[in-house]
């Protein structure tokens, strides 16, 4: 379980509802805590009670349940006492984003509710239909109204990081430059090709007439890319798989990350060389490498942008945490 800040969990505790916004499939976060030592409460109660404000217990159950489902979904069983554990840390941020709402409402601040309802629509939209966006938060275990308040505390949460932190941060070039001096290996780049393919499905237990329908359908492709036609338009109207409107595109990627057969075919081709027909547990694959990257340390001003937005996030993550602290030093606070 790794630490993060209050900031991630915040993303986590609204955006992680819905996977595709969040960016991210999630984890457990939380960090390590000294004054929360919580057994799971009963329904209804109290978990704690931070300036006699209540961080509900079932606040508290709704994450630990969601985390413990999503290592599951992974195989991974979750013994008592690593649940016990993850309720402490999911405690002890609820805590801290108690604190930080707290210290919104000391300051004044407050949210455009036309904010929130435009969020809301955006949501619903993603999801497809009004049903299925219910659907997606009964699963998480809000209903809407429950994950409307949820979604107003996020937006006050991030107004008060970024009048509280944000803007008072900044990385400079050199502070990036002293970085990349200083951790050389981090920056080394393995082999790379970029490349695009053809996918024509077929699973791996399909019929002999299954078989032959989709050999007989990337032969037509491959007759027309003997005639001249183009790789990539023929992907948009031929290829089964995702990344078929894009022409294939599958970006740049190294080794380790495709299936086997597929990797040894692609890494074997020259640049614009197409290969054979390829067969994997996906299907049927024509494919083209565009572009390829020998392997070598990045310079510097490939990744200083990239670089100096993950220094900004450290710094970004002590200073929240160290804001935090700060507000639990002046707090009351009652663990149940």
């Amino acid at each position: 379980m790794k630490t993060r800040t209050i900031v991630c969990v915040l993303a986590a505790l609204v955006l992680a509802v819905f996977p595709a916004c969040a960016g991210g499939k999630g984890e457990p976060k939380g960090g390590e805590t000294e004054e929360v030592q919580a057994a799971a409460p009963a329904s209804g109660e109290a978990a704690a009670r931070v300036n006699g404000e209540e961080v509900p217990s079932k606040e508290v159950e709704r994450e630990v349940q969601r985390y413990v489902a999503q290592y599951q979904q992974y195989g991974m069983e979750v013994s008592p006492e690593e649940e016990q554990k993850l309720r402490e840390q999911v405690l002890d941020v609820l805590i801290g984003r108690l604190l930080l709402l707290q210290e919104a409402k000391r300051m004044g601040l407050s949210v455009d509710q036309a904010q929130v309802d435009a969020q809301i629509e955006q949501y619903k939209l993603q999801s497809g239909s009004e049903e299925t966006f219910k659907n997606i938060l009964a699963q998480a275990g809000y209903t809407e109204e429950e994950f409307r308040e949820e979604l107003s505390r996020a937006f006050l949460l991030q107004q008060v990081v970024d009048e509280k932190v944000t803007k008072h941060l900044s990385v400079s070039d050199e502070e990036a430059r002293a970085y990349y001096d200083e951790n050389p290996e981090q920056f080394e780049q393995p082999e790379q090709i970029r490349a695009r393919h053809i996918l024509i499905r077929l699973a791996p237990d399909a019929s002999k007439e299954e078989e032959e329908a989709a050999y007989a359908k990337i032969h037509e492709v491959q007759e027309k890319l003997n005639q001249g036609a183009d790789f990539a338009e023929l992907a948009k109207t031929y290829s089964e798989g995702p990344s078929a409107p894009n022409g294939g595109d599958l970006g740049f990627f190294g080794k380790g990350q495709m299936v086997p057969a597929f990797e040894e075919a692609a890494f074997a081709l020259e640049v614009n060389q197409v290969s054979d027909v390829v067969r994997t547990e996906y299907g049927l694959h024509l494919i083209q490498v565009t572009d390829r990257q020998e392997a070598g340390k990045a310079s510097f001003e490939e990744v200083k942008d990239q670089l100096k937005e993950m220094l900004l996030q450290q710094k970004s993550s002590e200073a929240i945490n160290a804001l935090v602290e700060e507000l639990k030093g002046k707090a009351e606070i009652e663990i149940y």
